[in-house]
């Protein structure tokens, strides 16, 4: 986890810059949403025009999570397999290799599984510090990805919880870490023909 959350770390940093970014510019996102409500081709082309006016990638907070799940489903197929965790303690989880059910819910039988739900409960506070953006398309799918993560999680290895929740809580730390620094300053980029050489 820490070999790779260190490696990820500078995209990380750049995507936490972009989401403050795009926080900064939301207001003139809502110009634009308000100004064109009737013709969503039009407000798509102009904030489009002004996200290329600033410098801004509207989906660059959505790069970590998409290198992250190549790792995840690596993750997923290879602690299937593992037989290295197989009676591998860890506090109160008594098999890494398999779901860390404490206890059941009475009359249901549900399992009661913690670390998948400390995965979840870290990933709504982590969702919870980002800086709101105004693309809805990117708000919604940050919203359900806790609920699909618990959901492939909850009866699976308890390691791969154990691995998302410590990835949360130091991805949890950076932000506090990049909330240190000043905001972001948001200046327009000049068109490419009339860059300085």
């Amino acid at each position: 986890t820490t070999i790779i959350k260190l490696t990820l770390w500078p995209i990380q940093n750049k995507a936490n810059r972009s989401m403050r970014q795009m926080a900064a510019l939301s207001p003139k996102v809502q110009e634009l949403r308000d100004k064109y409500k009737d013709d969503p081709t039009r407000m798509n082309q102009e904030m489009m025009k002004l996200y290329k006016q600033y410098g801004i990638n509207p989906v660059g907070g959505c790069l970590p999570m998409m290198i992250q799940i190549p790792i995840f489903f690596g993750l997923f197929k290879m602690l299937g397999q593992a037989v290295e965790l197989r009676n591998a303690k860890f506090l109160w989880v008594k098999d890494l290799s398999q779901p860390d059910t404490v206890a059941h819910l009475p009359l249901l039988g549900w399992p009661i599984n913690i670390i998948p739900l400390c995965m979840a409960a870290t990933q709504i506070w982590l969702m919870a510090m980002t800086p709101k953006t105004g693309d809805s398309t990117q708000r919604r799918v940050m919203m359900f990805t806790p609920l699909i993560f618990l959901f492939i999680c909850y009866n699976f290895a308890a390691a791969l919880a154990l691995y998302y929740t410590a990835q949360n809580l130091f991805s949890i730390l950076q932000f506090y870490q990049n909330k240190r620094q000043p905001p972001p300053t948001l200046e327009k980029v000049a068109p490419a023909g009339k860059r300085k050489r």
